[in-house]
């Protein structure tokens, strides 16, 4: 088939709850080109932890935020995550790749709570494995529950974007990720408006995926009674930001007990004794207080992403400070990567 009308780009797509984030790249995964980037404010209710409520929202804001950024590539590279979002490392006996979507589909239900018809289901064959009753294949299984993806493609659909490639977007981090911060074990923290995301990686390999309910949005909300227009003397605004500061600290600290239990249970399940590195994404990666409560209590190096040591210069998008926002692009950048050519 000719190729002359094949898109040049490749356009990574994110929802979160409160706007939706697209990056344009060219160019080929080892000379990426930044082409445009941005995001358009949403309301909170269009999508909530992941999932699109408000389809004719979604899809106005999606022509928009074309129309604002200036993109023409109308595929994309779309991530998704929320809690019908399933990741499981699985033992297979070797045979044919071609076969293994047939044995996935009889045996499936072993490995996710919900039948086979109401998943999306994709999978990377990630070692082979010798074992007393034969070789083995270890695979990578990732699976999405089809009826939390509905509405995002019906909002996809209406704004006339077609999803080319779809990938869990805690995964798209590791193409944004040097080859150095994949060593050992590394754990990713995502923290977007509605939702955090935890990954944990072997060796550049996710190995555990797992979503908590609580994003920037919710410290907001608990902050929603703090207003500073409202008080009128010096004192009453110190107080004021005083309580501001302990909200978010204790917001920073309910977060990072979640994702220290959740640390813990893994590395007690598989028999690990320690982990690397933190490695912190999203709009919460950019509150000093999240760094600082996660590294206490894992006591660990905490880093924010550096999506655009990937990318040469130049970082500059007209309209739109990338460099700044840049931990809070990381999903959307790792996504465009994803869809460049190698």
């Amino acid at each position: 088939m000719l190729s002359f009308f094949k898109p040049s780009s490749a356009v990574g797509l994110e929802f979160d709850t409160g706007c939706i984030r697209v990056v344009e790249l060219k160019g080929t995964r080892k000379n990426p080109v930044l082409v445009a980037a941005g995001l358009v404010p949403i309301p909170d209710t269009a999508v909530v932890e992941g999932i699109v409520q408000e389809t004719g929202v979604v899809a106005t804001a999606l022509k928009q935020l074309w129309a604002k950024v200036g993109i023409r590539n109308k595929e994309v590279i779309l991530g998704i995550f929320n809690k019908g979002v399933f990741l499981r490392p699985v033992n297979l006996p070797k045979v044919p790749v071609a076969k293994i979507p047939q044995l996935l589909r009889y045996q499936s239900e072993e490995y996710f709570p919900i039948p086979f018809a109401e998943l999306v289901m994709d999978f990377a064959v990630i070692g082979e494995a010798e074992k007393a009753e034969g070789n083995a294949l270890d695979l990578l299984l990732v699976a999405s529950r089809l009826e939390n993806q509905r509405s995002c493609y019906s909002a996809l659909a209406n704004a006339e974007i077609v999803p080319k490639v779809v990938e869990a977007s805690p995964i798209a981090l590791l193409h944004a990720t040097g080859e150095e911060e994949k060593k050992g074990v590394s754990v990713y923290i995502d923290i977007a408006n509605g939702q955090t995301a935890l990954m944990i990686t072997i060796e550049g390999i996710p190995r555990y995926l797992r979503q908590i309910p609580l994003g920037v949005q919710q410290m907001i909300k608990m902050m929603d009674s703090i207003c500073l227009d409202e008080v009128a003397s010096t004192a009453e605004i110190e107080v004021v930001q005083s309580n501001e500061s302990s909200t978010v600290s204790l917001w920073a600290q309910e977060l990072s007990d979640q994702l220290r239990a959740t640390i813990q249970f893994f590395l007690s399940k598989n028999n690990l004794s320690e982990i690397n590195r933190i490695i912190l994404s999203g709009r919460g990666a950019k509150i000093p207080e999240v760094a600082e409560e996660v590294g206490q209590a894992m006591a660990v190096p905490v880093t924010s992403a550096r999506p655009l040591s990937q990318i040469p210069l130049p970082h500059t998008v007209p309209g739109f400070d990338l460099v700044r926002e840049a931990p809070e692009f990381a999903v959307c950048l790792g996504l465009a990567l994803r869809g460049l050519e190698d």
